[in-house]
């Protein structure tokens, strides 16, 4: 079971493979065939009784998180049989026709959250960190293919990439479409939320070891690289959260950081790509996806409250969506949208979702994580695995706001209950006093909860009691 648990966390990172199958866009993720082996070995090792059962908080939440889930798939089914009654019909789809693979959507998300979860209590912490360490080497190796074809030929990309990405339109790779970078995801957003999301909570607050700075600038390179503009803004506030509000850098680290920045801002400059990053922010309010990006949003909020107790069902937004944004046909972007019916959804993920389960589901998701992450309810946890599980549910409320990512991607879910999951393994180290001559004075309790290090001092031997 670790081995598999490994090789499903090495390719969480690899969610770009273009071509859609039996569980539809969940196919883009090439960590499906790990997860499916996976799945039935944690039904067979009946690993879910045991975590689930527990009364930790962390198991609570997960309780939490699956009765969510099940009131959407519930809710799917029940608001697609109203749709239904009113006769509605939408690119050829009926309420019901949709429903019967909708449906089956939050019971899957249900089942990978829970899933990596115990993939994270389970794990020693040298295996996460030998896990995450290939995935994130693997990614920098294949974005760095990326960006040498974009210059020169380059065969070993040639024969990955529809390996990696699929059968993108026009045969062609998406760096070739759009001279971009989207990494290992299907779009350059989307891979700048994949290593804020996924990967910088491990860099800033990792599971073995001491924190290796150069991962942290490589990182914000990939951001940089994507060029997108809510990933940069994301990376910026995850930085400056960890900069000035955990308060984990000294005066002279932030000054090195500051200084490595403008070196790094510079290079960017002199290659081109900081000049590319400045004219999209300079045309920002002439770009037609921005204006895009507010109406659907707009569109959203008006549906949200059009059904704010149950939501119109998972994937719905196709038979209330396009009435909604009918006055922006004249825009390519949403003309396109309306052509072919896809994409006709919020560009933020909260939003997206409150569409789908409604208010009160929101609400009880927003306690979920209030209870994961706040130290009154988690003081048992050690606090490095704390303070990175809090980091991580901040970065994924902030990125949640202001942008909508690939809902079926693995990493986007996975990032928050593998660090919870982690964080539901680990004790805080205690220290008591000796009742008597001989016994230990210090009790260690290591990341594993099967064992306890026992430590014996001086004043232990002492005999004075």
């Amino acid at each position: 079971m670790n081995l598999v648990s490994t090789l499903f966390l090495i390719a969480i990172p690899f969610c770009a493979f273009h071509q859609v199958g039996f569980l539809g866009n969940f196919d883009a993720n090439l960590a499906l065939a790990p997860f499916l082996l996976l799945l039935p070995l944690i039904l067979v090792k009946t690993a879910f009784v045991p975590v689930l059962a527990s009364p930790r908080i962390e198991a609570k939440v997960m309780r939490g998180f699956i009765l969510v889930m099940i009131y959407a798939s519930f809710g799917s089914l029940v608001n697609s049989l109203i749709l239904n009654h009113t006769g509605v019909i939408a690119y050829g789809i009926s309420p019901l026709e949709k429903a019967s693979k909708a449906f089956i959507a939050p019971l899957f998300l249900m089942l990978l959250v829970v899933s990596t979860f115990i993939v994270g209590s389970r794990l020693s912490s040298f295996q996460v960190d030998r896990a995450l360490s290939i995935g994130f080497y693997l990614t920098c190796a294949y974005t760095a293919m990326q960006v040498i074809s974009a210059v020169f030929t380059f065969p070993p990309y040639d024969y990955f990439w529809p390996i990696v990405e699929g059968a993108r339109p026009r045969d062609t790779s998406y760096i070739e479409q759009s001279n971009r970078v989207p990494g290992t995801t299907q779009e350059p957003a989307d891979f700048a939320r994949l290593i804020i999301l996924f990967f910088l909570p491990w860099i800033i607050f990792p599971a073995a070891g001491e924190r290796k700075k150069h991962l942290v600038f490589l990182a914000m390179l990939l951001v940089l690289a994507s060029l997108s503009l809510t990933g940069i803004l994301l990376g910026a506030i995850a930085i400056v959260y960890f900069v000035m509000v955990l308060r984990l850098v000294s005066v002279k680290q932030l000054l090195i950081i500051l200084t490595t920045v403008a070196v790094m801002m510079l290079a960017l400059h002199v290659s081109g790509v900081f000049t590319k990053i400045t004219n999209r922010v300079a045309n920002s309010g002439d770009d037609e996806s921005v204006s895009v990006r507010y109406e659907y949003n707009k569109a959203s909020v008006k549906v949200i409250f059009e059904h704010p107790v149950f939501g119109i069902g998972w994937s719905n937004e196709i038979f209330v969506f396009p009435e909604k944004i009918s006055h922006l046909g004249h825009l390519w972007e949403a003309k396109e949208d309306l052509e072919e019916g896809s994409s006709l959804t919020a560009r933020s993920l909260v939003l997206r979702v409150g569409m789908y389960i409604g208010i009160p589901a929101i609400l009880v998701l927003v306690y979920l994580g209030y209870k994961a992450t706040n130290t009154k309810y988690t003081f048992r946890s050690n606090p490095t695995d704390n303070a990175r599980t809090r980091y991580t549910f901040f970065i994924f409320c902030v990125g949640s706001v202001i942008g909508g990512g690939n809902i079926t991607s693995f990493y986007l879910w996975a990032a928050p209950a593998l660090y919870l999951g982690m964080q539901f393994k680990s004790r805080k180290t205690a220290s008591v006093r000796p009742l008597a001559a001989g016994i230990p004075d210090v009790i260690e309790l290591t990341d594993d909860p099967d064992w306890v290090k026992v430590g014996i001092t001086r004043s232990s031997l002492r005999g004075r009691y």
